[in-house]
C-alpha cells in the first residue's frame, strides 16, 4: 500500500516540475492559464503541454468506529502534447492512473488542410457516441451513463469528419488498440459512421 501511494505521489510531482522547466528553461516567453502554451509569431507553430488530474474519494461513517474507513484513487492523471504545424494537428496522451492496457489515450496526427474537412489518423476516439466524445472535464456526473460501457472509447484508426453549419458527418476505420494487442493478434476492424444535424 505504501510503495502503490509513493509511485502516485512520484507522478504527480515528476508531472508538476516537467510543467515548471518548460515554463522558465524551454519556453521562456510561453503562456500559462489552463495548459503551458508557445505560439510562433506567426501563428503556424502551436505547442500545448497540458493535463487533468481527477481524484475520488469516498468516506464511509459505519456505526461502530472501527468500521469507519476513508479511500481514495486517481481517477485520471493524464500528461498530453498536442499543437500544431501550419494545417497539421497532433496530440499524444498518456494516463498514468490508468491500470488497464489503454493508459495511451490520443497518439495522432490530423490534418485541416481541406475546407470542412479534418482528417485523422493514429491512437484516437471512436466517433460513436456524444457522451463518450464529451471531455471528462464537462460532463455532469463523475461517471458516464452505464450504457456508455457499449461504446468502443479508444482505438487504433483513421477517421474522415466532414462538416457544415449545421451537420457532421464522422467515418472512421478502425482496428484493435495500440497497447495489448500481442494478446489479441487478431482483434479484427471495423467502420463507424456518425451522423449529426
Amino acid at each position: 500500500m505504501k510503495k502503490l501511494k509513493l509511485q502516485k505521489a512520484a507522478k504527480t510531482s515528476l508531472m508538476v516540475l516537467t510543467g515548471t522547466f518548460f515554463s522558465t528553461c524551454v519556453w521562456p516567453d510561453s503562456s500559462w492559464s489552463d495548459a503551458l502554451r508557445y505560439k510562433s509569431e506567426d501563428g503556424d507553430l502551436r505547442i500545448k503541454l497540458g493535463g487533468r488530474f481527477h481524484y475520488d474519494i469516498a468516506h464511509i461513517d459505519a456505526d461502530r468506529d472501527t468500521e469507519n474507513t476513508t479511500r481514495g484513487e486517481w481517477r485520471r492523471a493524464r500528461l498530453n502534447l498536442s499543437g500544431r504545424v501550419n494545417d497539421w494537428r497532433y496530440r499524444a496522451e498518456y494516463d498514468f492512473s490508468s491500470s488497464s492496457n489503454s493508459s495511451i489515450k490520443d497518439a495522432y496526427i490530423g490534418y485541416r488542410g481541406f475546407e470542412n474537412v479534418r482528417i485523422r489518423i493514429g491512437h484516437q476516439l471512436v466517433p460513436q457516441s456524444l457522451e463518450e466524445l464529451t471531455n471528462s472535464k464537462a460532463i455532469t456526473f463523475s461517471e458516464r451513463a452505464l450504457p456508455n460501457a457499449l461504446v468502443q472509447g479508444f482505438k487504433l484508426g483513421a477517421t474522415a469528419k466532414f462538416h457544415g453549419k449545421r451537420w457532421t458527418y464522422n467515418l472512421g476505420v478502425f482496428e484493435g488498440r495500440l497497447q495489448g494487442r500481442n494478446d489479441r493478434p487478431d482483434s479484427g476492424w471495423g467502420v463507424v459512421n456518425r451522423f449529426t444535424y
